[in-house]
């Protein structure tokens, strides 16, 4: 492992393994069950935490395989949002660069949640 010349740690999205994207595909089309694909995140996240563990890093993480984006979870926890499936590309910040090559390429972005009232948390 390179040291590098300033501190940085990685917490977030690692790349997700083949049979993972492969299992989130069938799930969205209704060919696995929530149980297997639960399953098939926890054998991804099992395999990250023991490389992770194995290359020094620090923090460990779980690569995120167990959410749809980044921000998964959040917007489950408030009032007044909910999720659109096919929303139309003038919702998006298209001067993004990732939501610009998403849209170039002819693939959506993978979760949007608009405001639909007023915001509260739920709990």
């Amino acid at each position: 492992m390179v040291r590098l010349p300033f501190h940085a740690e990685h917490i977030g999205s690692l790349l997700r393994p083949a049979d993972l994207q492969e299992a989130k595909t069938k799930h969205a089309n209704k060919q696995i069950s929530d149980a297997e694909l639960e399953a098939a995140e926890h054998k991804a996240i099992t395999h990250i935490v023991k490389r992770q563990q194995d290359e020094g890093v620090r923090p460990i993480c779980s690569g995120e395989y167990d959410r749809k984006v980044y921000f998964g979870g959040f917007f489950e926890e408030l009032d007044g949002f909910e999720e659109v499936e096919d929303a139309p590309w003038d919702l998006y910040r298209l001067s993004a660069p990732p939501i610009a090559a998403l849209k170039k390429a002819g693939l959506k972005y993978p979760m949007t949640v608009v405001c639909n009232g007023k915001i509260a948390y739920k709990h």
